[in-house]
């Protein structure tokens, strides 16, 4: 819908003005034309008029072309036409000439003018659709409302060659400055609904909202520019209003994915974090209720269990703590030159008591013991990893560490004879809070440890992945890190 402020006051075209003009040059060089052709008969002569006429049809339209074709009678009757150099006809048949003449000159005239404002409408309408066309490419390729309104506002900018602006409103209705073309002065926001002489404001909006107002300042628009002008702001408003919906569904899809995650973390939290201090807070009422009726080694078997359980608590409180610091992005790795079997010995040593139920096998290759990483972070990774082969291990079953070198990286692996993974779950075990319900022991964990040792092989510009394990059975973790340069040679003490 289109809105004018306030008309601007009439005005003589000067193009016009010149047009008459350029059409009563075109009859002065017809009639010195004829002068140099004054031998041929007098049908030839006019026939060098009429072609006057019709140029000056094709070139300004109908009004200049009778005014061409009634100075072409007059000129060929005062200057060709007996008795010459007067207005005075003796014949007939010049009369009935002149005449026809004036009436074909009209007809032709007519003609030519329709023939070129039908050109005119043709182009108008190959300039609308390419402008439409291009703009509804740059109307898809925009990314955000921004963008669109910045587009907008330059391409109405370029076509009206004027200042434009977009106004949107805030939640009291004030007009707001949302976009301008900044090549060119923009418009206050106090001057919208300004009484302007020369200010055109197109409603910016689809059926169903109304989002602000396109101004144009500067100029008076010509109908069919006007319409192109409208016909723009309906394909942004489109795109406008398909751009917020997608913003709003992306942050509803936040809002859900971040209470989504607020749930499992609580969940995990109440049901992992519950287990191990339940056994430590029943442990230690044992210890402080039955001190006396307990022997030595009901005492001590007690006291195991509480270590144990403080342990595994301390295990899930520190992944949810490097969890928190690799989301928020606060890791800064100090890397040095890390023995690898240094590293499977701290992990194996922290799980002892986890790990006492199965057979452990370590396989590190001598040329890949040596990696340029952070060591504390490491062997958190080689614990985690333990950790989750221990829990979908059968009892008595085996768990393989190995490492070896391939191509500048160091690959390590950790293989349990479980039951494995399904291959369409190879990827989401990484993401945190998802635990795989299935194991031979029914384990189930909070759902970090894997998200985590996924986090610190990226920060060391490597990766993990979940493949099958020895002979298709069970799952191997295999981690691919960057083994490093090799290490300066240290100068020994003499």
């Amino acid at each position: 819908m289109l809105r004018w402020l306030s008309l601007p006051p009439p005005v003589i075209a000067g193009a016009n003005a010149r047009a008459y003009g350029m059409s009563g040059l075109i009859v002065v060089a017809a009639t010195l034309a004829c002068f140099l052709l004054n031998g041929l008969p007098s049908a030839n002569l006019a026939l060098v008029f009429l072609m006057s006429v019709i140029f000056s049809a094709a070139l300004f339209g109908t009004g200049p072309a009778i005014a061409a074709s009634i100075l072409s009678v007059f000129s060929f009757n005062y200057f060709f036409t007996a008795p010459q150099f007067t207005l005075r006809v003796d014949s007939r048949e010049d009369i009935a000439t002149l005449l026809l003449f004036l009436l074909i000159a009209a007809v032709t005239g007519n003609l030519a003018a329709r023939m070129r404002g039908a050109i005119e409408q043709t182009n108008h309408a190959l300039e609308r659709t390419s402008s439409l066309y291009q703009f509804s490419r740059a109307m898809n390729a925009s990314s955000n409302s921004q963008e669109i309104l910045r587009t907008l506002t330059k391409r109405a900018a370029d076509l009206c060659d004027a200042p434009a602006a977009i106004f949107t409103r805030d939640a009291s209705e004030a007009p707001v400055l949302a976009a301008w073309e900044r090549d060119r002065p923009g418009p206050q926001a106090g001057r919208v609904g300004d009484e302007s002489p020369v200010q055109t404001v197109v409603e910016f909006g689809t059926p169903r909202q109304r989002f602000g107002q396109l101004v144009v300042e500067g100029v008076t628009l010509k109908e069919e520019r006007l319409e192109l002008v409208a016909a723009l702001t309906e394909l942004a408003a489109l795109a406008y209003e398909r751009a917020r919906l997608a913003d709003d569904l992306e942050q509803a899809q936040v809002a859900a994915e971040t209470e989504r995650l607020r749930s499992a973390l609580l969940s995990s939290v109440s049901h992992d974090l519950r287990t191990p201090l339940a056994s430590i807070i029943g442990g230690a009422s044992s210890l402080l209720d039955l001190e006396h009726s307990l022997d030595e080694r009901a005492r001590r078997e007690l006291q195991t269990g509480i270590l144990i359980e403080a342990e595994k608590l301390n295990r899930y409180i520190q992944n949810l703590l490097d969890m928190t610091r690799f989301g928020r992005g606060d890791i800064v790795l100090k890397r040095d030159w890390v023995d690898l079997s240094d590293v499977v010995s701290g992990a194996l040593a922290r799980l002892q008591r986890d790990l006492s139920a199965f057979r452990v096998a370590v396989d590190l290759q001598p040329d890949a013991t040596l990696i340029y990483a952070n060591g504390a972070f490491l062997e958190q990774m080689v614990v985690n990893l333990l950790d989750n082969a221990a829990r979908y291990s059968p009892a008595g079953g085996v768990i393989t560490i190995a490492g070896r070198r391939q191509e500048g990286a160091i690959i390590l692996e950790v293989i349990d004879e479980g039951a494995g993974v399904p291959e369409s779950e190879r990827e989401r075990i990484f993401n945190m809070f998802y635990s795989a319900d299935k194991g031979d022991r029914g384990a189930k964990g909070i759902g970090l440890g894997l998200a985590i040792c996924r986090a610190i092989a990226n920060a060391h510009k490597g990766s993990i992945a979940a493949i099958p394990g020895l002979a298709g059975r069970g799952t191997c973790m295999q981690v691919t890190l960057p083994a490093g340069e090799a290490p300066p040679e240290e100068a020994s003490d003499e």
